[in-house]
């Protein structure tokens, strides 16, 4: 089923995939009816691996299509939960919400009502299956069913919950809700795995926007960049659960989003400051006005996942200036000599300290870079020599 607000659009998709004999309440049972009404609260999940199962397995078939991920939805899976232990309890199999009353089953609400108890739709879908034992077999009749693979295909859904609920020798009953909710531009990461053994995701980002900006867990943003719904990204590598977020803006729109995903493994390296030097040494001719280097760029890096890091300068010494102050991996920056023309023949030092603020922890931080600018009255000839990088 599919239903869409302004120019109302309805496909019934029922199709009993399985014949099962429905298990009935009788009058004079003492068993409470547990789920009543259009909408409630719902039963927490019974095998959340099927859960998580069948959403890979709907992104999977996505993929195949170039469709971008869907985001999971706690509403849309609390209204797919639902609905799976109703018909389950009340012995029915239908897209609308039925109560059993006096051993009958009666119309309550149709599909788009009970939804809305939970989520707040401008489009949303529904399939429902009951009989199959497995999330590979229950796809594997959606979508060999064109109307149940239309809603897993669908360019128009964003997020998605689903819902199984087996009781006792009852069938098993699913559902798969889809949905998007107007204003919601979800932030998928690793097309809405569980988990990931590495901290190098892909994140995908819905919308189309002016410019975003990023951050891991509680760390710093990165710069207002161009929009793109794809991006390659790197977590921070602390095992447990890692959060990415972003923020879109638009020249009359702003939106934000969120998502999360469990960082597993030991194997993964600590991250190591690195691509920085010990020291950096400036010549200033006085006989000539020659100046070597005239600057020197840097590029603070992780030496061993190559993840970003975010980081802030300090300078000691007033005869040179570093910009920017701070920044993120590929961010660099530059140590520029000023009032050097004033400075009397010698060696005049200062430093800079780099300190990575996101992640925490990181081995090399601070790291202190010594400065020294050599002052001559002798003229000075400069020599190129080729870089050796090890």
């Amino acid at each position: 089923m599919t239903v869409r607000k302004g120019g109302f659009l309805r496909a019934i998709l029922v199709i009993v995939l399985m014949s099962f004999s429905p298990v009935l309440l009788s009058a004079g049972s003492a068993a409470p009816l547990l789920y009543t009404g259009c909408g409630g609260p719902a039963p927490a999940p019974i095998n959340a691996a099927f859960d998580q199962e069948l959403i890979d397995l709907v992104n999977a078939e996505r993929q195949k299509q170039g469709l971008p991920p869907l985001k999971y939805s706690p509403q849309l899976a609390e209204a797919a939960r639902y609905h799976a232990a109703d018909m389950q309890q009340d012995g029915y199999f239908e897209h609308e919400t039925l109560d059993r009353v006096n051993n009958q089953t009666v119309y309550v609400c149709k599909f788009s009502d009970r939804l809305s108890y939970y989520y707040n739709w401008e489009y949303a879908g529904e399939n429902i299956a009951m009989g199959y034992t497995s999330p590979e077999a229950v796809m594997k009749g959606w979508m060999e069913s064109p109307g149940h693979r239309a809603n897993i295909l669908s360019d128009k859904a964003r997020e998605i919950g689903v819902g199984y609920w087996k009781s006792g020798r009852s069938a098993a009953y699913w559902v798969q809700d889809f949905g998007r909710s107007p204003g919601v531009y979800p932030l998928v990461i690793n097309r809405e795995a569980a988990s990931t053994g590495s901290p190098q995701v892909s994140l995908y980002i819905y919308g189309t926007w002016d410019e975003m900006r990023l951050r891991n867990d509680g760390g710093n943003w990165t710069k207002w960049q161009p929009f793109q719904n794809e991006v390659s990204w790197t977590l921070n590598q602390n095992p447990g659960l890692r959060t990415v977020y972003v923020e879109m803006r638009s020249a009359r729109q702003t939106a934000a989003a969120s998502d999360s995903i469990e960082m597993t493994g030991s194997s993964i390296t600590s991250p190591a400051l690195g691509g920085l030097p010990e020291s950096v040494r400036f010549t200033y001719s006085k006989a000539t006005g020659l100046l070597w280097p005239p600057q020197v760029t840097l590029a603070p890096v992780d030496a061993q996942n190559g993840m970003p890091l975010s980081w802030t300068l300090s300078a000691s010494g007033s005869w040179f200036s570093v910009n920017p102050a701070q920044g993120a991996s590929p961010q660099t920056f530059t140590i520029t000599p000023d009032d050097y023309q004033s400075l009397s023949p010698g060696i005049h030092t200062g430093s800079v300290t780099v300190t990575v603020t996101s992640p925490a922890d990181v081995s090399g931080s601070p790291w202190v870079i010594q400065l020294e600018l050599l002052v001559t009255e002798d003229p000075l000839t400069p020599t190129y020599l080729p870089l050796l990088v090890r």
